[in-house]
């Protein structure tokens, strides 16, 4: 059988309803955005979540790509296939379980994975009190790339955690996301933009390993301060996962919104995992799961008191770009379709950093550069 191509290629992304109004405070509308991605998906770097089978355009398949190998994105076919290159081979590989660098095709989004250069995780004993640092605060859970191949000689603050990517011609974090959260990403982005807004993004694909290095930590603060963590009602499995994180497959991301370089008012600085940061209020439970395909108005009507509008508005595009909130914090969002279709995939990517771009691949080193400006702003 063979397969039609689409002729709209990334208009397949969701398209939102016209002048729909939400009751946050002043109130405001989101508008219908067509647009897909920022910048062309051709070039930008994919990982498959498991080993994904290579077909011809007459669905024969041709070969196999192992999860986590870098190949090139070429071009969105239909619905449900990409056009890819890998090793001299081109063919179409399934979108549904495809990785992509989120900044190849998002490049003005904000990229700041404290994680890969300083984990920022506090906690509180009590309300609007940030006083407890868990014990990998400013430790480096992760790291984009492998030192030799992808730095040159600039220095450490300069590279910031960042690797060459010959795509966007310049030093960038390495952020796989799954195809279709980066889709709903960019949905909410354009809503966000259209409004005077960008995001800026503080965690993404997230190694098992790092998960249960928080979770331990976490678990230890709880305990030494014997049970007295102010939590809002939820558990510590709310903060952190105490196993499999969304993070872990690459379909949850940690954000907030700047305007300019300022990032707006929210109700508490970035991964404080306390009851300030609290969505929704606690009862009934509040985990992706629960609220998978729950509309804005089901958020609009649990937020908590301590939800700035900022945070309201910023909840409103991802909801209704598709993504699922997490009742115990403001920050994260997920694809929880991805997630289902992808969970049991996690142990592929369980130990996943350095990850490689594929189109970084074609050069030994970076060429040599200096820090922009604004690039040097954005990671103070």
């Amino acid at each position: 059988m063979r397969v039609r191509k689409c002729r709209f290629g990334i208009l397949y992304a969701l398209v939102l309803m016209v002048s729909i109004s939400f009751a946050v405070g002043t109130g405001f509308f989101l508008r219908a955005h067509a647009e897909g991605f920022s910048a062309s998906i051709s070039g930008a770097t994919g990982w498959g979540t498991t080993s994904l089978t290579v077909y011809q355009e007459d669905m024969s398949p041709i070969g196999t790509i192992e999860a986590k190998e870098p190949f090139r994105i070429l071009d969105r076919y239909n619905e449900e296939l990409l056009q890819i290159e890998y090793n001299g081979m081109t063919g179409y590989v399934d979108i549904g379980n495809v990785l992509i660098n989120l900044p190849d095709v998002e490049p003005d989004i904000i990229y700041n994975l404290t994680n890969a250069t300083g984990s920022i995780f506090t906690s509180t004993t009590e309300r609007g009190t940030a006083n407890l640092k868990l014990s990998i605060f400013g430790e480096q859970l992760y790291y984009n790339g492998d030192v030799l191949d992808f730095y040159d000689n600039t220095s450490a603050v300069d590279r910031a955690g960042k690797v060459w990517n010959e795509k966007l011609g310049k030093y960038e974090f390495i952020i796989p996301i799954l195809f279709t959260a980066a889709e709903r990403i960019s949905a909410a982005r354009n809503m966000a933009a259209a409004d005077g807004y960008n995001f800026k993004i503080y965690d993404a694909y997230r190694t098992n390993v790092a998960t249960h290095l928080m979770s331990s930590s976490f678990n230890s603060l709880y305990n030494q301060s014997g049970g007295s963590l102010f939590l809002g009602g939820y558990d510590t499995s709310f903060f952190v996962a105490a196993a499999l994180s969304a993070h872990n497959i690459g379909c949850a991301i940690d954000v907030t919104m700047v305007r300019g370089l300022e990032e707006v008012d929210m109700p508490t600085k970035m991964h404080v995992l306390s009851g300030d940061a609290v969505l929704l209020n606690a009862s009934g439970g509040r985990m992706a799961a629960d609220l998978y395909g729950k509309p804005y108005s089901y958020y609009a009507d649990n937020f908590v008191s301590t939800m700035t509008e900022d945070a309201k508005r910023m909840c409103a595009y991802m909801i209704e770009a598709g993504l699922t909130g997490l009742g115990s914090e403001w920050w994260h969002f997920q694809d929880q379709a991805g997630y289902n279709r992808n969970s049991g995939y996690y142990s592929n990517l369980a130990s996943w950093y350095p990850c490689h771009l594929y189109a970084s691949d074609d050069r030994a080193e970076a060429p040599e550069t200096v820090t922009t400006r604004a690039d040097a702003v954005y990671q103070l």
